[in-house]
């Protein structure tokens, strides 16, 4: 998968990796360094939502979900 003319990084395409096999009722919880913003868009093409809450400088956490 690729963005614009620059690969996708690792982090986000392991959260892509798995997102096509939740069903409704599933998350998937995830660390991460800062709020993925490139990755919000693709999520809710495939009609997921998201929470993420800023735990301190570097850590973010982020629920991903199907209702």
């Amino acid at each position: 998968m690729t963005f614009g003319n620059s690969k996708w990084p690792k982090p986000m395409l392991s959260i892509l990796a798995k997102t096509p096999h939740l069903a409704a009722g599933d998350a998937l919880f995830v660390y991460h360094k800062k709020t993925p913003v490139l990755l919000l868009p693709e999520l809710e093409k495939q009609g997921l939502k998201y929470l993420f809450k800023t735990i301190s400088p570097g850590n973010v956490n982020m629920l991903i979900y199907k209702s």
